[in-house]
């Protein structure tokens, strides 16, 4: 029950991630799991494949972004080689 109250919370704080259309500009490698240091690849997105950006996580070093793809999805760090799309 905490934790239903605490997200609750959260969202009427006006913590929610607005979502971002990507494109990839080169092959970039999405990762399982948001992790400074991870090499764990979940996919990699093709160059030129439209992608959405669905929420983002700080860890100690890099700032990761959730990634969807054509039914896949994972983690990047955001400065990854994307472009958002205007």
């Amino acid at each position: 029950m905490k934790k239903l109250v605490l997200l609750a919370s959260l969202g009427f704080a006006g913590c929610s991630y607005v979502p971002q259309h990507a494109i990839a500009q080169k092959d970039v490698k999405v990762y399982k799991v948001p992790v400074d240091g991870t090499q764990d690849v979940a996919f990699v997105a093709q160059a030129g494949e439209d992608c959405l950006f669905t929420e983002e996580q700080q860890n100690k070093v890099y700032l990761f972004k959730r990634v969807e793809c054509g039914g896949r999805s994972g983690w990047t760090p955001d400065w990854a080689d994307f472009a958002v799309k205007k």
